[in-house]
């Protein structure tokens, strides 16, 4: 595999759970949009919702801790039941390699 090709592939699977963990915590699969300014030192980072709401607001003095306090704020919006329900499916695992002897 080349260079380029692993790190698109990261970047991909990186945004896809970024992606993922917002529909989980937004409960909603349509188009988000993002709104972002800088003030006071801080970065202020709006998630639209598919409606035009603003759904989530956080701000962070980074990227880093934008992207954690994001994270954060879709896992305090994931209901009980809705855990329950993905604790449910199924995991695929990664194939256990058996080691030489």
């Amino acid at each position: 595999m080349s260079q380029e090709f692993a790190e698109a592939y990261w970047t991909s699977v990186v945004e896809n759970v970024g992606g993922y963990l917002l529909e989980l915590g937004l409960q909603d699969d349509g188009a988000v949009s993002f709104a972002s300014c800088f003030s006071g030192g801080l970065i202020h980072f709006r998630v639209i919702d598919s409606k035009g709401a603003v759904a989530m607001q956080v701000c962070g003095k980074d990227p880093d801790e934008v992207g954690a306090q994001v994270a954060l704020a879709c896992l305090h919006r994931i209901s009980i039941d809705r855990l329950r329900a993905l604790h449910k499916q199924t995991v695929r695992k990664p194939l256990e390699l058996c080691k030489p002897k």
